[in-house]
């Protein structure tokens, strides 16, 4: 999901994407998204290019580095 990209709850438009790259640390993309306070728990997708995709919440960080 890029910058700009609509978030759905449903078929309610809750929010948009404002950051969002490949992880090569996790080998996957991830995407920080300005979201509705009451969406934030609930299933979430993100439309790319007319299609929705369902969205995975993770607290931050994304990552934590392990200790050595």
């Amino acid at each position: 999901a890029r910058q700009g990209y609509p978030v759905f709850s449903g078929d309610l438009r809750v929010g948009e994407v404002v950051s969002g790259t490949f992880s090569p640390t996790l080998q996957a993309p991830i995407a920080t998204a300005l979201v509705e306070a009451a969406a934030a728990d609930q299933p979430l997708t993100v439309e790319i290019r007319g299609q929705r995709y369902l969205a995975t919440t993770v607290k931050l960080p994304f990552y934590r580095r392990p200790k050595p």
